[in-house]
This record gives structure tokens, sequence and C-alpha cells, in this order.
């Protein structure tokens, strides 16, 4: 992965130029939080909310640790993007149908200790608002029975909505919240496919708590 981090501190830099040009701002707070990933070097779960399809892009700009992300396959096709994030490490989903494949790598690329980013909500939401949590998170999270940071974003839908050409002024605001050990909810996994669905529904619903907490903290202060 050396040589996808040094497109990484690339990207940045570009990104952050781009930012100035468009006039467009952003704030991210609780970087200190990756802190045990930095020191521990171990993979993690980065789980967020979803609002716009710039959030894997922009989520790229914490300097703390590089978040990787499951891109949709569609996303390597389009030119410069596609080459931008393919040789950043970032690993394609098909979204259409249940991709094993990308589980399989997803799971992989933690135990290498990789941070992954990986949307709660399995889908953006239209409004900015919250969905309901899906259980994919849970699912890596235990398969690899990594710990889990908690983050939000907001104003990413704004910078470029539906049928517009160039960005808009905004800010985006993204605050990580503190890492999640779920150690005792691992130890209770067992061979019955109830019980794995008890506590990945007792760790969504404990995720999805801690980035409502967040998402309310940055929409109060927008």
């Amino acid at each position: 992965m050396r040589t996808a981090d040094i497109y990484f501190a690339i990207y940045r830099y570009v990104l952050r130029f781009l930012f100035a040009v468009f006039f467009i701002r952003y704030e991210i707070e609780g970087e200190e939080n990756l802190e045990y990933l930095v020191k521990s070097k171990t993979g993690a779960v980065f789980a967020s909310n979803h609002i716009s399809n710039l959030d894997p892009v922009l989520y790229m700009l914490v300097q703390a640790v590089n978040i990787r992300f499951l891109a949709k396959n569609s996303l390597f096709r389009v030119p410069v993007l596609g080459w931008c994030i393919r040789k950043c490490g970032q690993l394609s989903v098909n979204r259409s149908a249940a991709d094993s494949r990308a589980i399989r790598s997803a799971i992989d690329y933690i135990n290498k200790g990789q941070v992954l980013c990986i949307f709660l909500e399995g889908t953006r939401s239209a409004t900015g608002e919250l969905l309901p949590g899906k259980p994919g998170c849970a699912m890596i999270a235990c398969k690899t029975k990594a710990v889990v940071v908690p983050s939000a974003i907001w104003g990413s839908h704004e910078i470029l909505p539906k049928r517009a050409y160039l960005p808009r002024l905004s800010k985006v605001k993204i605050k990580i919240g503190k890492p999640i050990f779920f150690d005792e909810l691992y130890s209770r996994l067992g061979s019955e496919v109830e019980d794995e669905r008890e506590v990945y529904n007792l760790m969504t619903d404990k995720i999805m708590n801690e980035i409502r907490e967040l998402h309310e903290s940055i929409r109060r202060t927008a």
C-alpha cells in the first residue's frame, strides 16, 4: 500500500487546491480520536452517514489515517476520477448484486491494518436526514473483530446538487467520534445464525446512535 499512500498525499493537495478555487470550505473535527489507530496500526471500520457521491472523496481529506472505501464499480470507469481512486487503493463493488468478492476484499483490507469506510445506511439520503442503519457494517466488523469509528458528514449534499454543473459555495463539516470497542459482543458470536443477527442488530443500533449524535452536533453549528 506504500505507493497508494503516496497517491493519497498527492490527492489531498489537489483537492485542497480545487476547494480553494471554488471557495468551498471544509472542517474536520475529531481527528485526535484516530490516535489509537495510528499508534496500534490496526485495521478499523470507519462508519458514516451518506448524503452525497462526494462523501468518499471528502473523507480522503482526513490526514491522521488513509481512509479507503467501497466504491461503485461505475466510478472506476469515470475518466481521471477512476484512475485516481484506483491509484489510491480504493475497492470496487458491484452495487447491483451481492458482491461476495468485494466483501472478501474488505475483510482482507481491514485484516491487513487498513481503515475502511462503510456507509451504515447502505445508500445516500436524498434529504440529508439519517436513514435506518443496515447490518452490513456490523457484519464486516464482526468478521474482522475490528474497532469501529463513527463519523458524520454534513454539507456535501449542497456542493453539487442534482442538475448542477458547477460546485456551489458551501461548507462541509466532518466530525469523527471516539472508537467503539465491541469485544464483549464479539465474544457472544456463536454458530447459530440468530445469534449473529442479534449481535449485528445491537452493533448497528449502537453505531447509528453515535452517528446521530455527531450528525446533530455538526448540523447545529453549520
